[in-house]
């Protein structure tokens, strides 16, 4: 099955090659897919969507990807909670010790 293009003015069929509009007269600067909403140079259109295969009818692997993309959506999904827990008070306190004999240790060495 060829392809089949529509003009988004005013919705008529109109030719592959087309630059205008036929009944319309609006100039085309490029193509967009009804169906997924990609768009381009008409040369990539001329076997269908490159991107959803679009030809101009529904087919069975459009509708197939649509109930797909419609399960996903409606799936639960988990959020995921952030930890509210701190690092252990330990852990603190030995940060500081060791920040403490580092500086005490560099003042030690600049007197010397």
């Amino acid at each position: 099955m060829k392809p089949r293009f529509f003009c988004d003015n005013c919705g008529k069929e109109v030719p592959f090659k087309a630059e205008k509009c036929p009944a319309c007269g609006k100039y085309f600067e490029l193509t967009r897919c009804p169906e997924c909403g990609f768009s381009g140079k008409q040369d990539l259109f001329f076997s269908g969507c490159p991107a959803c295969g679009y030809l101009g009818v529904p087919s069975y692997h459009l509708q197939k990807r649509k109930e797909e993309s419609k399960s996903h959506l409606s799936a639960p999904v988990e959020i995921q909670k952030e930890s509210t827990k701190s690092l252990p008070l330990w852990f603190y306190l030995f940060s500081i010790l060791i920040l403490s004999g580092a500086i005490i240790l560099f003042f030690i060495l600049l007197l010397n």
